[in-house]
């Protein structure tokens, strides 16, 4: 996802510069203000969205609740293998969701931990599909 942010802001870039130039191929004079501050502002708004990614995934394995999903349905996609899910929540609510396997090891029938929100279990996010690893104490 960086590096097509970074992409889309060289293109913003490349797009303003070319603009610049004249029909005769010289130099039309310097760069517009507008095209640096458009690409810086395209990378800041998705570094944000990102960190901001991340903050609710660490919080959600760091605080949150963990329960064991079966999975249901594995199939191959674009960018890998996803997988379905379904789990129950102590207090009897049923949860059925999808999400990447990026640990590329699961298959259906096989458990995976999920980690939620006991006050809003919609919140969740399955350990295969995270950016963070899970170390329990003493196995560093």
């Amino acid at each position: 996802m960086v590096s097509a942010a970074l992409l889309a802001s060289l293109g913003i870039y490349a797009s303003g510069i070319s603009v610049q130039r004249s029909g005769a191929g010289q130099f039309a004079g310097p760069p517009q203000i507008w095209v640096y501050a458009l690409s810086i502002a395209f990378v800041v708004v998705v570094v944000l969205v990102l960190l901001n990614a991340l903050a609710r995934q660490k919080r959600l394995l760091a605080e949150g609740e963990m329960a064991t999903a079966k999975v249901t349905k594995r199939w191959m996609a674009r960018n890998g293998p996803n997988i379905r899910y379904e789990f129950t929540t102590p207090l009897g609510e049923h949860f059925d969701r999808g999400a990447a396997d990026s640990s590329r090891q699961l298959s259906v029938g096989m458990n995976v931990p999920i980690f939620y929100d006991p006050q809003s279990p919609k919140k969740q996010i399955a350990l295969c599909a995270s950016f963070y690893e899970v170390v329990l104490p003493g196995k560093e």
